[in-house]
């Protein structure tokens, strides 16, 4: 027997369950018999649904939830959900690599069969696969589940009480003739509703449109009042004449538009321009022009290259917009930036009283009242003294100081020599010092030791070695702080070493010698701004006072002066 394509064998009459697939092509035994394997599946499933065809959906009046049609012109399957057919599945059309086989069986079909664009349709459920990309999906499933068995009658009720009408109509209802008692009406022309109909009588409507709400009226118009009464409106068209007050926009529109200049991309087009210039003409200045001008001329002084206009009585200068602020004018009120104007301005209203730090918000001004007020809180000088007198602390507290005689001899009062510290360990060793209290010295003639405390692993303390008037040394120790200061020496004692005790380690501040400044050290403070006479050492006799530490290294009793005779200080 020759090979035969399988469009060209023999169709059957039917298809059993032994049948294990269908090859149906494009010709013309397509659907018969797709027709025939569709049926057998049918009455296998016994799900209750009926399978039709045709090339047109059938009415969703027709069959029931659950039915199937087949849409033979498209290959589409519909089936009636929810009251309407819907197409849930199209059989893939053929194309130049595949022919749209439908295959069918028993079961899941194995990826083995097939190729892709193929329809697999397992007789036993009625679910339809699609091959794709080697594999089959479910696509779509006949079974809708059983049809159950019929119920068993139920007993007959007994007859409700007869319901009320919603009745309606395009007038006033009758009373004789229209309805029943508990009817209700509804006059669709003006949207009254009536009822409920009581002892044969309809009584008065009430209507279903609030109040100012008339009937009628066309597209497009809007709701006017009529009068100031309430809800007495009417409907109306949308005009500037129809709004109350006289409103500048009452003017015809139409009219006022026709006299504007029109915008192109933002420029007046060249043709709503005046259509000329009459001419240009060039004088040598400004009082060279005529006397009187003429309208449509532009006037051109060449002195400065400015250009006039005629008003009819005098020559009006044309200001162009100037190319950068370089070409802008100097008001009266708005005057340029400087250099020379701010650094002339008065500081008017600067506050000297707030010594908080100075931050990046705040003004030139603000800043330097601030600089100031800090100024001042560090110099601390006390009014008043007479010419010769020494600045002196009255006591331990910062900047409590007073003016008093220099001391007789020319050497204030402090240490004048040796007092030398050095430190091993815990142990400050101080060497031989002298000393000077109320003009009296005082001295040691050895070197003496003092144990320190331990140091405090965080924070750290200052201990204080002074001298008395009885010619001993002590020590005082101070306060462990994050921000230590230095302990209160009692009165009429003289500091001689001050030791620095670190978290963890100890250091020593030396206590300087209160001896006679030289002339270059009060040049060093002073500049070549005075004329100091010395002796034959080179030592100052008459000396002023010396500022021996930068402002920014105070720290209580840091800044030591050392002050002298003034007499002599030219």
């Amino acid at each position: 027997m020759a090979d035969k394509k399988l469009s060209e064998l023999p169709l059957a009459s039917g298809i059993n369950a032994n049948d294990i697939s269908l090859l149906v092509s494009n010709g013309a035994d397509y659907q018969f018999a797709f027709a025939s394997l569709l049926q057998f599946i049918g009455d296998n499933l016994t799900v209750g649904a009926k399978i039709s065809f045709g090339t047109t959906l059938p009415a969703n009046n027709s069959g029931k939830n659950g039915d199937l049609f087949i849409k033979t012109d498209t290959g589409a399957f519909a089936q009636k959900v929810l009251g309407v057919w819907t197409v849930v599945y199209t059989i893939p059309a053929s194309s130049g690599t595949t022919d749209g086989t439908i295959l069918y069986g028993v079961g899941t079909p194995g990826n083995f069969i097939g190729s892709d664009n193929d329809t697999y349709i397992n007789t036993g459920n009625g679910i339809f696969y699609k091959k794709t990309a080697g594999t089959w999906s479910q696509v779509f499933s006949m079974q809708t589940g059983p049809q159950g068995p019929q119920g068993t009658p139920g007993i007959n009720g007994a007859n409700g009480t007869n319901g009320f009408s919603l009745l309606s109509g395009n007038s006033i209802p009758s009373n004789s003739v229209t309805g029943v008692n508990g009817d209700f009406y509804l006059n669709t022309s003006t949207y009254t509703l009536y009822g409920p109909k009581t002892a044969g009588l309809w009584g008065n409507g009430i209507s279903l449109i609030s109040p100012g709400l008339p009937i009628g009226g066309t597209s497009g118009q809007i709701l006017l009042k009529s009068s100031s009464t309430n809800w007495d409106t009417d409907w109306g068209e949308l005009s500037f004449e129809s709004l109350t007050g006289d409103p500048l926009d009452n003017d015809d529109l139409s009219a006022l538009f026709n006299t504007k200049a029109d915008l192109v991309s933002g420029k007046i087009p060249a043709t709503q321009l005046p259509s000329y210039v009459d001419d240009v003409l060039e004088y040598v200045n400004l009082a060279g022009l005529p006397a009187t001008g003429e309208t449509g001329k532009i006037y051109i002084t060449l002195n400065d290259n400015a250009q006039y206009r005629w008003s009819g009585s005098t020559y009006v200068l044309l200001v162009a917009s100037p190319g950068s602020t370089d070409a802008v004018p100097e008001g009266s009120t708005n005057k340029y930036f400087t250099t020379s104007r701010v650094l002339s301005t008065l500081l008017s209203g600067v506050n000297f009283l707030n010594t908080a730090a100075v931050s990046a918000t705040d003004s030139i001004l603000g800043a330097i009242g601030k600089l100031q007020a800090q100024i001042n809180g560090l110099l601390k000088v006390p009014a008043g003294g007479t010419a010769g007198q020494i600045l002196a602390k009255i006591d331990n507290a910062d900047g409590n100081a007073e003016w008093i005689d220099a001391p007789v001899g020319g050497i204030a009062d402090g240490l004048v020599l040796g007092g030398e510290a050095s430190v091993s360990g815990q142990t400050v060793t101080i060497h031989p010092a002298t000393w000077r209290i109320n003009g009296n010295n005082y001295s040691t003639v050895s070197a003496e030791d003092f144990l320190l405390s331990d140091a405090d692993p965080v924070n750290g303390r200052y201990d204080v070695i002074y001298g008395d008037a009885s010619g001993m040394l002590h020590l005082i120790e101070g306060t462990t702080s994050a921000n230590p200061v230095k302990p209160p020496i009692p009165d009429a004692t003289i500091e001689i070493a001050v030791a620095y005790v670190e978290p963890g380690t100890i250091s020593t501040i030396g206590v300087e010698l209160a001896n006679y400044a030289t002339k270059q050290d009060v040049l060093n403070v002073t500049g070549e701004k005075a004329e100091l006479q010395t002796d034959a050492k080179g030592n100052l006799v008459e000396a002023v006072n010396e500022v021996r530490r930068k402002i920014s290294e105070l720290n209580q009793d840091s800044l030591m002066i050392k002050a002298f005779k003034y007499s002599n200080y030219k």
